[in-house]
């Protein structure tokens, strides 16, 4: 997992009204900022994000894909964000380990 810039992801976690920055969230799926915002406006980029339960409680997953680009961020509880190894879209479902041990593998605190 790389550690990302503090304020790479804004909101509330409370509704799920996470923001990735478009400045690290464009490189990583292989357009430029304004092709991103664009792709966004023609509503075929997409995005999920899932609140851990039990032993994750307090750490968010984002997925945002785009053709055949994706991206995984982990939110820790204090607000930190990982960028996480992600599958390619249509891959499959993945055996992933708990977010938790996620976040202990990038020496965050639990």
């Amino acid at each position: 997992m790389i550690r990302l810039p503090d304020g790479s992801v804004t909101g509330q976690g409370e509704d799920g009204d996470l923001t990735v920055d478009a400045q690290v969230l464009a490189p990583r799926l292989g357009v430029s900022v304004a092709q991103l915002k664009a792709e966004m406006r023609r509503g075929i980029v997409y995005s999920r994000v899932e609140r851990g339960e039990g032993a994750d409680a307090g750490y968010w997953r984002i997925t945002v894909t785009y053709r055949h680009h994706a991206m995984q961020v982990l939110v820790a509880p204090d607000g930190t964000a990982y960028e996480l190894p992600a599958a390619k879209p249509g891959a499959g479902i993945r055996n992933e380990p708990p977010l938790v041990a996620l976040a202990r593998r990038a020496g965050g605190e639990t």
